[in-house]
């Protein structure tokens, strides 16, 4: 099986928005959508009823908007909006603000010069969006998060470096101090952040990469340092869980883990959730459940610590990923 199943907002070159936008703000029922799923429990619900049974087959669009890059990898992102401004991205993670009633373009942060590699270096270019908090739009673009001014779209300086932080190679030198950059170990970023009370959370990726086990990470967002990382495909004693999953994984492998969605929070329990996908390498030199893999696990919000996890395949040969987004309920 060598393809995922996602239900997206799909953009590909162009996004289209409806001609019931704007007169739904003009009545007073405009909704923002700061989150990649709308709000922290990932439901992606709207209470806003203007679309309905009776009236959707009449939807026409209303304007288009191009940004132009195609590389290859269809766009997959979901476009967030917040006071009726909409912000977007391109598949190599670029932001775009567009005036959500008309389509005109705001402003562009183009990242193109500041991943550090491209295809032949192993990016497989696909960006799934942005979240919205205090002014402020974060991305993911390749292996590096991206604080930008809502406003203007330039970077903000005391978030990493001018607005660029580092971390997944931040959390990998500390294992392997010899890492010039995460993408030569096959690390990069496909997904959305989520953020909660001035942190942002997100899942690196790639499985098929080759990665040993994928991270979670929890970053400061005024800062962009981390504040913790849970590896997903425990390596050794270093690693939280390896008591759990390291009898999973024998004969020699042990990679894979990879994470392709936004997590969800609960606030009131204090847990983040995390869908963690596909083992990967000689299914031969990998005997066991591969646990973490093809997992939902549940992680605390301050601590990272493991709370719980459910495997939903066990030692997976068919690539039965956990690649959709958990919601709550």
């Amino acid at each position: 099986m060598t393809t995922k199943r996602f239900t997206f907002v799909a953009v590909l070159a162009t996004i289209t928005v409806s001609v019931l936008l704007p007169s739904a703000a003009q009545q007073g029922r405009s909704m923002n959508w700061p989150l990649h799923n709308l709000d922290l429990a990932g439901s992606r619900f709207s209470t806003l009823d203007q679309i309905n049974t009776s009236n959707v087959k009449t939807l026409t669009p209303r304007w288009l908007f191009q940004h132009g890059v195609i590389d290859g990898v269809s766009n997959q992102t979901t476009p967030v909006i917040v006071d009726e401004v909409m912000y977007v991205t391109d598949s190599r993670g670029s932001v775009y603000a567009v005036n959500a009633v008309d389509g005109h373009l705001l402003w562009t942060y183009d990242v193109t010069n500041l991943l550090g590699g491209g295809r032949s270096e192993g990016y497989i270019f696909r960006n799934r969006g942005v979240c919205y908090a205090d002014g402020v739009v974060y991305v993911a673009g390749g292996s590096f998060l991206f604080a930008l001014d809502a406003k203007t779209g330039k970077p903000l300086p005391g978030f990493g470096t001018n607005g660029q932080a580092s971390v997944i190679l931040d959390v990998l030198k500390t294992r392997y101090p010899d890492a010039k950059t995460a993408i030569s170990m096959g690390y990069w970023f496909t997904t959305a952040p989520q953020v909660h009370n001035g942190v942002l959370y997100i899942g690196s990726t790639r499985s098929e990469s080759h990665i040993p086990g994928g991270h979670v990470f929890a970053v400061d967002a005024k800062t962009g340092k981390v504040l913790w990382h849970f590896n997903t495909v425990p390596q050794d004693e270093k690693d939280q869980g390896w008591e759990i999953a390291g009898p999973t994984w024998v004969g020699g492998e042990r990679n894979g883990g990879g994470i392709w969605e936004t997590p969800a929070i609960d606030p009131e329990l204090g847990l983040l959730y995390v869908a963690v996908g596909n083992p990967f390498g000689d299914s031969r030199k990998r005997a066991g459940m591969n646990l973490f893999s093809d997992s939902i696990i549940a992680l605390a919000l301050g601590t990272g610590k493991l709370a719980w996890y459910f495997q939903q395949t066990h030692h997976d040969v068919w690539r039965f990923v956990s690649g959709g987004p958990p919601f709550l309920f």
